[in-house]
């Protein structure tokens, strides 16, 4: 019989020991460090690893390195010992036979399933690779369970890139975006389809919004699973992390610095990451935030809300959106759906929301549904009940939680003004002023304003830039229409635009876009000066309606008309 001692790898607790036959194989060793343990997984799940040095030497149990272990510290003497499992046919003589046997730690054991040992105290932890159950309750987390999507499209795209046929799998992935855009349910998704595609794969899930104030990942992921970081670095098969609000650990050097930019670098085989954050590292709970990742991720392993045909978004695709509104109110009002939300879930499920209140188990037929889809209180529902969305309201918010001067705000305005009349604005141009700069921080910080793929400002949605001119505009001085129902209203609202800014468009050196754009502005600008506010005029960004291109929507309490502009450009 062969007395063996041993030491867990990254968990706090004491060396014990355990008594083999020097018969038995090192999988007999397993299960009886299992038995002792009290570990309530199959004994294969464990690592052993010879606590033997290059030079033939054993570590002994008083050295300080291994008396650290005690704290779940992981010395780097022993990270070095943790490359090459031992064979599990190993026989134990083989291995330890004239081993020494006071004061000496011969095995090493990495545990990485939850419930450790009994010598833990008696917190569970979560385990690797469990799929999360989604609760049924009617309305789990405020949304509808009838109003969810499976996201099958989005999560299968992002799963390819972790997962090729062809093995050149992305190390990281770096997903930024705005609020609402479904980053916590599609890392929630994407868990769960990797741990069902790849079982025999590792996958941890590790949402930063729950770490303390200034708390570190390694700490918190030992916190939730039980074991050391680097524990699970050391395996040699498949792992995943997916980490939600990343934005929180963006002061977290050895997250980013280490553990991020060697798996990027390939320098930690087969570890993947996915990184969920919104933009502008906008954290309300933190004191010190760094403004962004504290390395550069390439852009190719970055991405955000809109996709492209050989990059995957956040944006919905089509068949999702069919399939949150099919389970809800049904297909009728779907193309519909599609065009005032622009792809974001978010905003989709807000009108879906919207539309529950209002017609509750009725169903509604077309002409009511577009009427309310039209109406300044599906605007006034979404601006009220979601954070994110830019209104004047929202920005004395902001100005009062960060003491900001008048000049700061308008200059936001100047900014959003800007975006939504259609002028290429760039994160940075290198022409700003330090004001003008701080604002665009604000903008971002807040999901006001985010940043597409090519450094420029956006909207999140049509739907938010509907929400920030309405809440922008006030009442004209005068009135030039009484009787909006008229057609010499449209002949008004002409008369209104600058004969001068649309020759400059028109001769303007950029695109026909951008110049429509322009002009659709100035058409919004003109029309808005004719009409009351209760009168809701919204821009619909060239939206083919199947007949011919809707510009301007305007709905009053007696009618509904859409404008569209014919531009002939030579």
């Amino acid at each position: 019989m062969v007395k063996l001692f041993c030491a867990v790898v990254g968990v706090a607790g004491s060396a014990f020991s355990v008594i083999v036959d020097e018969s038995d194989s090192v999988d007999e060793l397993k299960k009886a460090i299992a038995v002792d343990q009290k570990y309530d997984f199959a004994a294969s799940k464990l690592q052993l690893f010879l606590a033997k040095t290059a030079d033939g030497g054993w570590l002994r149990s008083d050295d300080p390195d291994v008396t650290s272990m005690r704290s779940g510290a992981i010395p780097e003497q022993v990270k070095k010992l943790l490359n090459e499992e031992i064979d599990p046919a190993e026989e134990i003589g083989d291995l330890f036979g004239g081993a020494p046997t006071k004061k000496t730690i011969h095995v090493l054991v990495v545990v990485l399933e939850a419930g450790v040992s009994g010598d833990n105290d008696g917190r569970s932890f979560q385990k690797f690779s469990v799929p999360i159950s989604f609760s049924k309750a009617r309305n789990e987390g405020g949304v509808p369970v009838t109003f969810r999507t499976n996201r099958s499209t989005t999560t299968e795209a992002l799963f390819n890139l972790l997962f090729p046929d062809d093995d050149e799998y992305f190390p990281v992935i770096f997903v930024r975006a705005p609020p609402l855009s479904g980053k916590t349910a599609m890392c929630d998704l994407l868990y769960n389809h990797i741990v069902r595609s790849k079982p025999d794969a590792l996958v941890s899930r590790i949402r930063a919004n729950r770490m303390t104030e200034d708390g570190k990942f390694g700490d918190f992921f030992k916190l939730q699973y039980g074991c050391e970081f680097e524990a699970l670095c050391a395996r040699k098969c498949d792992r995943v992390v997916l980490i939600d609000e990343a934005q929180i650990t963006y002061n977290d050097e050895q997250l980013w610095r280490g553990y991020v930019k060697d798996a990027l670098d390939s320098q930690i085989p087969s570890l993947r990451f996915v990184l969920f954050s919104s933009y502008g590292s906008f954290d309300a709970y933190r004191k010190h935030q760094r403004a962004g990742t504290p390395i550069l991720i390439p852009p190719q392993n970055t991405f955000g809300l809109n996709a492209t045909p050989s990059k995957p978004g956040l944006q919905l695709s089509r068949v999702e959106l069919e399939e949150m509104v099919r389970n809800s109110i049904g297909a009728s009002v779907s193309d519909l759906i599609w065009i005032l939300c622009s792809g974001h879930i978010g905003i989709a499920r807000a009108i879906l929301m919207f539309l529950s209140c209002k017609f509750g188990s009725k169903t509604p037929n077309a002409e009511d549904l577009e009427m309310e889809l039209r109406s300044v209180e599906l605007l006034h529902y979404i601006r009220c009940s979601y954070r994110g969305i830019p209104t004047v309201d929202a920005f004395q918010r902001v100005k009062k939680a960060n003491d900001l001067s008048e000049e700061s705000t308008l200059k936001m305005s100047e900014i959003l003004n800007g975006v939504a009349s259609g002028q290429i604005m760039l994160v940075s141009d290198g022409q700003r002023t330090p004001r003008s700069q701080t604002a665009v921080e604000y903008l971002t910080k807040y999901g006001f304003l985010y940043e597409d793929q090519a450094q420029q400002l956006q909207f999140a949605s049509s739907m938010h830039l509907k929400i920030w001119l309405h809440s922008n505009r006030t009442e004209p001085i005068g009135y030039m229409v009484s009787d909006i129902s008229h057609e010499d209203f449209v002949l008004a609202c002409v008369k209104r635009m600058s004969a001068s800014r649309l020759q400059n468009f028109a001769t303007e050196n950029t695109s026909s876009i951008a110049r429509e754009r322009h002009i659709q502005m100035e058409l919004y600008s003109a029309t808005t000066s004719c009409l009351p506010r209760g009168v809701l005029v919204t821009p619909e960004w060239r939206t083919d309606d199947g007949k011919g291109f809707i510009d301007l929507m305007i709905r009053g309490s007696s009618i509904l008309w859409f404008l569209g502009v014919a531009c002939e450009w030579r």
